[in-house]
């Protein structure tokens, strides 16, 4: 049997909002023994779907905040790699989370931004 193809998420944390909830209803719907999505948590902190990834096969990444958001990423990709994917839902900084995956040698990479107003 072939390995899945793993996609890293990135977040601030996993946590109850839109983005959060629509990537694990994927998540929980997809053919895991094919696909596989790990995430790195730029806020080292905990979320509210941390054990649900984590029973699905998932892997977390907490990012240290002692280190940048740069270093924390590389050493995702060098330690815990190859990603056939790397998805980005920071606002901010996707821009340097793609630019450290493309120098990591990810295949793909994939910004999201959303705004919400009303």
């Amino acid at each position: 049997m072939t390995e899945p193809i793993r996609v890293l998420h990135v977040f601030g944390a996993l946590d109850s909002g839109g983005v959060s909830n629509f990537v694990m209803n994927v998540y929980r719907h997809i053919d895991r023994t094919r696909f596989q999505f790990d995430f790195a948590m730029t806020s080292g902190k905990t979320g509210l779907f941390d054990e649900q990834v984590l029973a699905m096969g998932g892997r977390i990444f907490y990012f240290d905040p002692a280190h940048s958001l740069i270093d924390n990423l590389q050493d995702v990709l060098q330690d815990s790699g190859p990603f056939a994917v790397v998805h980005s839902h920071v606002f901010f900084y996707s821009g340097l989370v793609l630019r450290a995956a493309k120098r990591g040698g990810t295949g793909a990479h994939r910004p999201r931004a959303q705004c919400a107003h009303g």
